[in-house]
């Protein structure tokens, strides 16, 4: 979680809360919302799919995903045991958890379609290998210790006796070359229904059109007052600031953005990327000058950099229907 925040400009606040309360935030408050593995620990995930609708502004999105652990298939043991094995993993209560359920993920489309947010899509995704290495080992060596944990405080439905021949089974067959594994996650992700708001859609803060118009007329001005016989050109021995890295990083991205919203027909990833774009220029303008850049091959960089993204958040907006004025 540190290393996926570490380039966040805003403040960072951790909450601890029990799942099975209200949640200690406001309405409307969270524009994302993340889920993992996390449905099935509760008692009434209904219960909580309702305080994440509750909490999610309008338009907000939210990704629940989780592993449908009575589904894993891993080759080793002989069919019964594994079985006992892999169903006693997906069956088991532990400590931490108030519930348990291994055939959640299977169940996520029906309980998301009857919960207060509107669907986007409904995805699968399965890990598999064929190799006893990454992330195959570590949910298998996960299910060991939990069973073994399991055993120990007498709550385990199979002996410790049984987990160790099953390891070692798992661990010869991977030594013969005969190791598999796969594991099926179910991935859905949920918006909630819009609500207008006038002010809110003309505000030069946030995720509106009025943001992305004023970062590009912002771009049109540092233009205009280029001077005469400077033009915007990369001159490719020039070590980058990380905000200009940055900046180009997501330029390339462009592309890319243009095809998944052809193939998913969601437009409103374009706008995510846009605003992104918008976001992380005002972070450029902020900590690299360009008219007053301390070289003229360093301004003619920038320059370049200022006319990609004025090209890129226009051909963008067009395609939104998102006017581009020269001037605000």
């Amino acid at each position: 979680m540190a290393a996926a925040l570490e380039d966040h400009r805003g403040p960072v606040a951790a909450i601890a809360a029990d799942l099975r309360d209200p949640l200690p935030i406001a309405d409307r408050w969270a524009d994302v919302i993340l889920s993992y593995n996390t449905l099935e620990c509760v008692p009434t995930p209904e219960t909580l799919l309702a305080e994440v609708a509750r909490v999610l502004r309008p338009g907000g999105r939210a990704v629940i995903a989780h592993v449908d652990f009575d589904s894993l298939v891993i080759a080793g043991a002989d069919s019964e045991l594994d079985r006992r094995i892999c169903h006693a993993f997906a069956d088991d209560v532990q400590s931490w958890m108030d519930h348990a359920d291994g055939r959640i993920g299977r169940k996520l489309g029906l309980l998301l379609a009857r919960s207060p947010l509107e669907v986007v899509r409904v995805e699968p995704f399965l890990v598999w290998s064929s190799e006893f290495t990454g992330h195959a080992r570590r949910r298998i060596e996960l299910i060991r210790d939990v069973l073994l944990s399991a055993a120990d405080h007498g709550r385990g439905v199979v002996g410790p006796d049984e987990i160790k021949e099953w390891y070692g089974a798992v661990v010869r067959v991977a030594g013969q070359h005969g190791f598999f594994f796969s594991e099926l996650t179910l991935s859905t992700s949920r918006t909630r229904d819009y609500i207008f708001d006038a002010d809110r859609m003309v505000s030069l803060n946030g995720d509106t059109g009025t943001y992305l118009q004023y970062a590009y007329a912002r771009i049109q001005s540092i233009l205009r007052k280029a001077p005469d016989g400077v033009t915007s050109t990369a001159h490719q021995d020039l070590a980058l600031e990380p905000a200009e890295r940055a900046l180009g990083l997501l330029l390339d991205e462009f592309g890319t953005t243009i095809d998944l919203v052809a193939e998913t027909f969601e437009p409103h990833r374009l706008c995510a990327y846009l605003h992104s774009l918008a976001a992380a220029y005002t972070t450029f303008y902020e900590h690299c000058p360009v008219l007053k850049a301390p070289s003229r091959e360093l301004m003619e960089t920038r320059l370049l950099l200022c006319q990609l993204t004025g090209q890129t958040l226009r051909q963008g907006m067009d395609l939104l229907g998102i006017g581009t004025p020269e001037r605000l």
